[in-house]
């Protein structure tokens, strides 16, 4: 009898240590961060209405390190160029904008790169977006990996629809216009 609770003991022990061989995912989706304590990362990605679409991958590089990342298709591009359009068929002078490239949105898709640490911890280190227009010019930045979080935190919505004036969409018009350039710039 002594045998068996000493194997069990054992065999508990190395469990513990080992996590209980939780998923790479698991580990991030599981795990709290120092800046909002009150839901896990799962919880505030997975809920993140920002998302029209969400995907979690786990690979393992070259050298071994254990990558995570979280795939976030914004919602309501769609909407969110259509209140535009509206806005800027306000003003005469803005009237024939509606139809340039630029409002042409294809897709924009933000994604958090997580790394897992030997000691099962976490960590965030990147944060990209990529804009793809219907074109097929594309625009790639990097995104403050802390600001971005506490958007998800917040369930921050970037392609809100909301009715315009004509003032306030040119300025959307013209912010889009910018990433279309660079992403000509450099694509």
């Amino acid at each position: 009898m002594r045998q068996i609770l000493f194997f069990v003991s054992i065999l508990v022990g190395i469990l513990g240590i080992s996590g209980c061989s939780d998923s790479p995912i698991d580990t991030v989706k599981d795990g709290v961060l120092k800046f909002n304590k009150t839901i896990t990362v799962g919880e505030a990605l997975d809920n993140w209405q920002n998302c029209k679409t969400r995907k979690w991958e786990a690979f393992k590089t070259n050298n071994g390190m254990q990558v995570v990342n979280f795939t976030c298709n914004l919602a309501n591009i769609d909407e969110y160029i259509k209140s535009i359009k509206e806005g800027l068929s306000q003003n005469p002078k803005w009237k024939n904008l509606d139809n340039i490239k630029r409002l042409q949105l294809e897709s924009d898709t933000i994604t958090y790169q997580f790394t897992i640490n030997k000691d099962n911890s976490f960590q965030l280190n990147s944060v990209q977006e990529k804009i793809k227009w219907k074109d097929g010019v594309t625009y790639t930045r990097d995104l403050k990996p802390l600001a971005s979080m506490e958007n998800a935190y917040n369930n921050y919505i970037k392609y809100k629809p909301m009715k315009l004036d004509s003032h306030s969409a040119y300025l959307k018009y013209r912010a889009l216009g910018g990433a279309y350039t660079m992403g000509k710039i450099y694509h």
